[in-house]
């Protein structure tokens, strides 16, 4: 068994791994994937890596606000050279967003202190 973390060039066997669904969105400088692999085969996986997160979505204002903050959003991601954003739904006017806007990434998320 090996332990390593897998260069951005072998990302794409990742593809047999849970971080199928967002390994294209990770930017190889914010990003290491750790790997262990058994006979070559990658048997284990995570993923470390700096993400831009939405959270905290506040819609009070009426009709037009929340499509103005998501226009917004998407603009500083781009300006970050973001490929993506992170977001979790809490009260029904980010739920809304995202289930228009966003692919649901599988599992449930928690907070891990180190």
């Amino acid at each position: 068994m090996t332990t390593r973390v897998l260069p951005p060039e072998e990302w794409h066997r990742l593809d047999d791994t849970l971080l199928a669904s967002v390994w294209r969105t990770f930017t190889p400088a914010f990003t290491e994937v750790v790997v262990v692999e058994r006979d070559g085969a990658i048997v284990g996986s995570v993923a470390l890596f700096t993400a831009l997160h939405a959270e905290c979505l506040s819609v009070t204002g009426g009709t037009g606000v929340a499509r103005a903050l998501w226009t917004a959003l998407r603009a500083r991601v781009v300006a970050a050279g973001g490929q993506a954003v992170w977001g979790a739904a809490v009260e029904a006017p980010m739920r809304r967003l995202l289930t228009r806007h966003a692919e649901p990434i599988p599992g449930d998320h928690f907070l891990v202190r180190v």
